[in-house]
């Protein structure tokens, strides 16, 4: 930025700002909601650690990593929290589409009936992986 005379103004507050603030959350919201085109999971899965990696990143940044494997896998309680119940939902439902967009025949048919996010990219070791290790 110049130091010739250059002066930052902050919005004036009125129907304008409240315009203004309303189209940079929708640019936001609309940010989040975008696919990342990432390489997809082989059928053979020897390109597993990468598209881990990969997915996990993209799941972080759209803010879908809590719903897949962190603190929020399972929905709120729908009578007791109905908002963020279909919030979970919606977060859910994104996070699926990510991860099943970017797997080949293979290892999709294997997540064809997982109920959520977390059950397709179950990493739990006292249940057989539903995405393909590569084999050695």
């Amino acid at each position: 930025m110049s130091s010739k005379g250059s002066a930052s103004v902050a919005p004036k507050a009125g129907p304008l700002a409240s315009t203004t603030a309303s189209t940079s959350s929708a640019k936001v919201a609309q940010a989040s909601s975008r696919l990342y085109d990432i390489p997809s999971l082989a059928d053979d899965g020897a390109n597993y650690q990468m598209w881990k990696f990969r997915m996990q990143k993209v799941l972080g940044v759209r803010g879908l990593w809590e719903v897949v494997a962190g603190t929020e896998t399972t929905a709120p309680d729908q009578t007791t929290h109905p908002d963020e119940h279909e919030e979970w939902l919606i977060k859910d439902r994104e996070a699926c589409a990510q991860i099943t967009l970017t797997l080949k025949d293979e290892p999709l048919s294997g997540v064809l009936y997982a109920n959520s996010a977390a059950e397709t990219l179950l990493e739990n070791s006292s249940e057989e992986p539903k995405i393909p290790r590569p084999t050695t």
